[in-house]
């Protein structure tokens, strides 16, 4: 198996893109700590493993909160030893044109997206210099330049930099830092959205126009997660998947 024997932590690994990674990272044999605020998401993740004959631990961890992270951290090092994998999934956007934004919504798009990623990278990376190991990923976005999303792209410009940085700084030590840059990604909560906005057929028929292979899915960008974890010389690199 892939990851036999690694330990991997999934930040907002209970829904959506989240969950599919964190279950095939369970599948390839990887001891999984999906983290997550949503209690029923985690329960729902628990079960859906049990009826496949699997198993991975939930914890009901705030991606915002530092000193709650640290605490999660020092615990899986207590049962596990290590911590070979730290995934970020935490993430998402909200309309607001620049000349609208508030200090409020500005510093709340930013923890949100940029500080979550600090706070779960900056917790495990001493750990992964010590075992001189460790794979990193977090999610950019491809809608730069998109009216109404400037604090948003801000925020996922900041983990492009991060993971070159990382990377710059960290390749002595065997750790590889990365993104996936997904395009229009068909997830439950998406379609959910579309079926219930008024015109979200057409919405969904006017995306799909921009992506001749179809929309991503949350399988697929799973599948690409695992193949940029596996990979001991990808580091620094957004990869797109359009």
């Amino acid at each position: 198996m892939m990851f036999q024997n690694k330990t991997a932590i999934v930040a907002g690994g209970a829904g959506g893109i989240g969950k599919e990674i964190s279950r095939a990272l369970e599948s390839e044999g990887a001891n999984v700590i999906v983290w997550d605020l949503n209690e029923d998401s985690l329960k729902d993740i628990e079960q859906d493993i049990i009826v496949s004959n699997g198993s991975l631990e939930t914890m009901q961890v705030n991606a915002l909160d530092y000193s709650e992270i640290n605490k999660s951290v020092e615990q899986i090092k207590t049962n596990h030893s290590s911590v070979d994998i730290m995934v970020v999934c935490v993430g998402g956007g909200h309309d607001n044109y620049f000349v609208d934004t508030t200090e409020e919504f500005w510093r709340k798009e930013l923890d949100y997206n940029l500080t979550t990623v600090f706070n779960c990278f900056h917790n495990v990376i001493q750990t992964m210099i010590n075992q001189q190991n460790g794979r990193l990923l977090c999610f950019t976005s491809s809608l730069g330049g998109q009216p109404g999303m400037a604090t948003y792209q801000v925020a996922k410009a900041g983990c492009k930099s991060l993971i070159e940085t990382i990377a710059a700084e960290h390749g002595k030590d065997n750790i590889t830092a990365n993104a996936i840059m997904p395009g229009f990604v068909l997830t439950p909560y998406v379609q959910s959205s579309l079926d219930n906005e008024p015109g979200g057929k057409e919405k969904m028929e006017e995306f799909l126009q921009h992506f001749p292979l179809g929309p991503n899915t949350p399988e697929n960008v799973a599948r690409t997660a695992l193949n940029i974890l596996e990979d001991e010389r990808l580091t620094g690199q957004v990869i797109p998947l359009r």
